[in-house]
């Protein structure tokens, strides 16, 4: 017999015909993440489920045309990107809730390392950045954004063994925004918005539509706080925040943390990704890349 967890539905529940739900391991703005199990060999799973906001009535249908989406998800095939396993419709309760079933990330998150270490070397955030960077270009390459590019969903995962990487990072969360967009309807306020404003570009903050170059000004924020300790702006609040990222310059690494020294070319690279106008960062992901070995 199964027991149903009137909290919550999911848990003790077998979704997609293969997965039982164990747990719930942290909750985001745009739904819960849950540890769950492979029923057939006991393996571990992450299911990660998407609701949109409250007011926005999401029909069934409406979940099925956003699958074609998650179902590109699945050809995402990168060693520096989440791999998806499936995707599908869950029963909660009286609402289905469409769920993203991914492989179990194994390492800590960039986020905690930064809370930990507080500023990471030259050497070590290039490398962060470059693979980083090769996981966008695969993505971008396949017709998906991020969107919500952030440390939190940066893994720092164990080395494997033999390699000549001194760091080797796995992306999550990929299209997930899109998913969610798709699903109301619309483009989500700024609200409603997934990510933490210090990681929004310019465009973004506008309501314009999530891009490549959207995704590689996130990764140039995420770059100035490896190498600065601290991201480019400081706020006393949320809007301020949006609005320096909007109006103000970039300050020099040194200005926001002095004795921090970050050679000039890392500097300007980092700069470049930060441009206001998304016609004036990298080309693309795959030139950053390029750029962040040099």
């Amino acid at each position: 017999m199964t027991l149903v967890n009137t909290l919550d539905p999911l848990l003790g529940a077998v979704i997609l015909h293969s997965y039982r739900v164990l747990e719930c391991v942290s909750d985001e703005p745009r739904g819960k993440n849950y540890l769950a199990e492979v029923v057939a060999t006991g393996a571990p799973v992450l299911v990660k489920s998407m609701s949109p906001p409250q007011r926005v009535r999401t029909s069934r249908s409406t979940w099925m045309e956003a699958w074609g989406d998650a179902e590109t998800l699945r050809r995402l095939d990168h060693p520096h990107a989440e791999r998806v396993l499936e995707c599908g419709l869950a029963r909660s309760g009286e609402h289905d809730l469409f769920c993203v079933v991914t492989e179990m990330p194994d390492g800590e998150t960039l986020h905690a390392r930064l809370r930990r270490v507080q500023r990471m070397s030259v050497a070590e955030s290039l490398a962060c950045g470059r693979q980083i960077a090769e996981a966008l270009s695969a993505a971008h390459r396949l017709g998906i954004t991020h969107g919500d590019l952030r440390p939190t969903n940066v893994v720092l995962c164990p080395l494997p063994p033999g390699g000549t990487e001194t760091v080797s990072v796995t992306v999550e969360d990929f299209g997930l925004l899109a998913l969610m967009q798709r699903a109301a309807r619309r483009a989500p306020t700024l609200r409603e918005m997934t990510g933490t404003p210090e990681y929004m570009a310019p465009e973004q903050i506008q309501g314009e539509s999530v891009t490549p170059a959207t995704d590689l000004y996130a990764l140039g924020v995420i770059l100035y706080r490896m190498l600065c300790g601290r991201g480019p702006f400081q706020a006393d609040n949320t809007m301020q925040l949006l609005r320096a990222h909007l109006t103000r310059t970039v300050p020099a690494m040194s200005e926001r943390a002095p004795g921090v020294a970050v050679p000039a070319a890392v500097e300007n690279l980092v700069r470049k990704c930060l441009a206001k106008m998304p016609i004036d960062r990298p080309t693309d992901a795959a030139e950053l890349a390029a750029a962040l070995a040099e």
